[in-house]
Formats: structure tokens, sequence, C-alpha cells
């Protein structure tokens, strides 16, 4: 598989308590953004991405497209699951994750770099 660089950025939306309503999502949560190196990789369907987080630990990503630009991804050790989606030829794809061992959830973005 062709591994190329790319910046992840991410926004982690934890909430407080089971959310109901729309004004329980707006004032019961926090949101908190990151920025990581990692490195991609998309080749037959396939998409692998990989980062370490600011202490070290390392975060790896796969799954298989679903459809044209659609991923379905998994966290090779733990409970999470996201997406990722893009334009055909973007160096940006986009998505959303859900960690449910923690009750975590937010956005993310991938930039390819050349």
């Amino acid at each position: 598989m062709d591994k190329r660089k790319c910046d992840i950025e991410f926004c982690q939306i934890s909430t407080l308590k089971k959310i109901k309503t729309v004004e329980d999502f707006k004032s019961n949560r926090e949101e908190i953004y990151y920025r990581f190196d990692g490195i991609i990789s998309i080749e037959n369907g396939k998409l692998q991405l990989s980062y370490d987080n600011e202490d070290g630990e390392n975060f790896k990503y796969f799954g298989e497209e679903i459809g044209e630009g659609h991923w379905k991804l998994n966290l090779t050790d733990g409970e999470e699951t996201a997406s990722l989606h893009s334009f055909p030829k973007s160096k940006i794809l986009e998505g959303y994750w859900i960690n449910s061992d923690v009750e975590e959830q937010g956005f993310w973005r991938v930039h390819i770099k050349q």
C-alpha cells in the first residue's frame, strides 16, 4: 500500500449526561480540539490510518470502502468505530468517530499531504 503523510484534526465532544433534547446537547457538552501527524494509505478499497497521540500512544484504524469515497473504519484495539468520506481526487477526508468504551464521540478531518 502507498503510505502518505497526513494531518489529522479532531473535535472531541464529551457529554456529561444522557442527551434527550437539543438544549441538553448544547448545555452539557465539552469540545476539545486535537491535531496529530499521521500516515494514511488507500488502495483497492481499503483504508488504513495511524497516528501517535500526545502521550506517544499509537492508534490504528482500518476499514473498507462501502461506497465510492465512503469508508467504515474500526480501531485495531478498542471499541471505537469511525467513518471517513471524500470526493474523488480530494486530499481531504472528513467523518465521525464514536468510542463507546468511554462514551466519547466527535468529528475528524484528514488532510493528505503531497
